[in-house]
């Protein structure tokens, strides 16, 4: 089930790099990548992660593919960044491997609060092992000011980049909305941010989870073999019933 929840707090990302070894061999998946620009760097557990206006500069135009560092099925998720508003230098995206899910977390350098421009963070997420798909997605925030001060963020779902097509929406406002598995390899996903002016609260963060199931696989040819031997011999004996 598909849900929304708020985070009461939450650490700050971890900006420390991987060991020396990992790097090469993300190096040497970034060249795999083909249309990778480098621009992520590694993160921990494990992952990868970019600045916005940083050295390893977040690239939103739809041609910067994260690696697939780690095995399959765990390691063939790819995270491409496709469009952004609002958001400002020093802003970090990182796409981990967590123990139950991976993470696509937004992190602000500074909070957002009442008075800035409103923001939205436009990806697409996919699995590129045919033998499974997407299961479940969650919303999480790190909220801050007084309970109850109106804020603003929503997920959105949608056929393809274009964007024009929404298949279903939901807000972190609203933790009683829920939607049912997503079941697809492929995602287009919008977040929205904003928070209305006279308003205390504030979003440290904004962080997308998401699970996977295997696809149910064909029945093996051995057991359909048998199966129609079985239903040929049930056919025979009802045809031999009829002739006595």
């Amino acid at each position: 089930m598909l849900k929304a929840t708020h985070k009461g707090r939450a650490s700050t990302l971890s900006k420390t790099l991987l060991t020396a070894g990992l790097l090469g061999g993300a190096a040497l998946s970034a060249l795999g990548a083909g249309s990778a620009k480098a621009a992520w760097e590694n993160h921990e557990p494990l992952g990868y992660i970019c600045t916005v206006g940083g050295a390893s500069a977040c690239v939103f135009d739809g041609t910067d593919p994260t690696p697939t560092p780690v095995p399959r099925p765990n390691g063939d998720k790819v995270l491409t960044l496709l469009g952004q508003t609002g958001l400002l230098s020093g802003d970090t995206i990182a796409f981990t491997k967590q123990p139950t899910h991976w993470e696509l977390a937004l992190d602000f350098q500074a909070d957002r609060a009442a008075g800035d421009p409103a923001g939205n963070l436009d990806y697409k997420v996919e699995i590129t092992d045919p033998a499974w798909i997407f299961d479940t997605a969650e919303l999480t925030a790190n909220i801050g000011g007084s309970p109850g001060d109106p804020y603003i963020l929503t997920k959105r779902f949608y056929t393809d980049a274009t964007y024009a097509t929404e298949i279903t929406s939901w807000s972190l406002a609203h933790p009683t909305n829920t939607l049912g598995t997503i079941g697809s390899q492929t995602i287009f996903v919008r977040d929205n941010w904003s928070i209305p002016v006279g308003s205390t609260a504030s979003i440290n963060n904004i962080d997308n989870n998401y699970t996977q199931s295997s696809v149910p696989g064909p029945l093996p040819l051995l057991g359909a073999g048998a199966a129609f031997g079985f239903s040929r011999r049930i056919r025979s004996r009802i045809k031999g019933a009829r002739l006595v």
